[in-house]
């Protein structure tokens, strides 16, 4: 194990990427100011942690998982401490439980434990709201798109805003680690950030393909080939990741790589024209445009927080969440505007 001395966690970065097994022990002081009750809040991400005062263990996370070759999830740590423990040796043993994914370290708070949770809930107020928001928005939209089986119009485009909405949604509460406040489950809260995460971009890119209802069928053929590529993947990742062949995280560059090309093949198989553009495909095709730009600043951002600044808080806000809220609003001022435009015609034919 490596042991470091005198580090600020905010901008702490090991010379490599640590291997699985290998260990970085922390250790320090309690301050004699540290109130009587007292907690660590403290995040991990695919490491376990054990955490020693005075010598003493305190607790311990993800041994048993990791011995047991199991996935050991992320999330926020709240830890109390024994009574007294001002002026005593603190140790903080992180072990990471994957190879190539831990560079850097999230600062560790020492705060009294009457705010360890009304803090941790206004840090992650906003994004956390939104990412509830989404979630919730999806799940009403998806059952109004079951509605096809009474023939609404444009029940599956309904269906697949939904489905995005409520994806990222989801995920937006798991990565935030807002889930906290519902499953302190770690390993469970960071499967399904994957796995919402893993299913998303397959409503968004079919949703580009049913906007263009007309063309080549060769050109559907392409986008929809692209669409069931992701889709065995992602029923791989999921099968390699239960089976603890290869978990989660270690897919998400592969994951990163295969979802460019299939949001490329699929724009590619549906560019069509301005000219031939209707108003509503228009504002439906820029708010697709700005949200496939978000997911590529988030692959930026998740990359340089991993690799870089993990404990730095301006690399820890993704802008994903607000993407897809923008690209809802475009789609009902889309849809609104389309009915409007029929509605005149309508009433100009009568």
């Amino acid at each position: 194990d490596k042991v470091y001395h005198d580090v600020d966690l905010a901008t702490f970065v090991t010379d490599h990427h640590l291997k699985r097994g290998e260990g970085v022990s922390f250790t320090t002081v309690i301050p004699s100011t540290t109130p009587w009750s007292s907690m660590i809040r403290m995040e991990s991400s695919c490491t376990t942690v054990d955490v020693f005062v005075g010598g003493n263990r305190i607790y311990s996370y993800g041994d048993d998982n990791y011995k047991n070759g199991d996935f050991v999830g992320s999330g926020y740590h709240f830890i109390d401490l024994p009574d007294n423990s001002s002026g005593q040796r603190i140790q903080i043993v992180m072990v990471p439980t994957e190879s190539g994914l831990v560079s850097s370290f999230y600062p560790v708070d020492i705060i009294p434990a009457e705010d360890a949770f009304v803090d941790f809930g206004s840090n992650h107020m906003i994004v956390g709201c939104l990412g509830i928001f989404l979630a919730e928005f999806g799940a009403i939209v998806m059952l109004l798109g079951l509605a096809s089986l009474l023939g609404l119009k444009n029940s599956a485009q309904f269906f697949l805003i939904g489905a995005a909405s409520f994806l990222l949604g989801l995920w937006t509460v798991c990565v935030t680690k807002t889930i906290e406040l519902f499953s302190l489950n770690f390993t469970l809260n960071t499967e399904l950030e994957h796995i919402a995460l893993f299913l998303a971009p397959i409503p968004i890119l079919l949703l580009i393909v049913e906007n263009r209802k007309s063309g080549n069928q060769w050109r559907r053929g392409i986008a929809y080939f692209a669409v069931l590529i992701l889709t065995v993947f992602d029923i791989g990742a999921v099968i390699l990741h239960y089976t603890n062949v290869l978990h989660f995280p270690m897919i998400l560059t592969c994951f990163h790589a295969l979802v460019g090309l299939s949001a490329l093949l699929v724009i590619v198989a549906n560019l069509e024209k301005r000219k031939k553009m209707s108003a509503e495909y228009k504002i439906i095709g820029f708010g697709l445009a700005e949200l496939l730009l978000c997911g590529i600043i988030e692959v930026v951002r998740y990359n340089m927080q991993r690799y870089l600044y993990g404990g730095n808080s301006d690399f820890s806000i993704t802008v994903l969440p607000f993407g897809m809220t923008l690209f809802i609003v475009l789609v009902l001022i889309a849809y609104v505007y389309g009915h409007y435009r029929e509605t005149l015609a309508q009433m100009e034919r009568e």
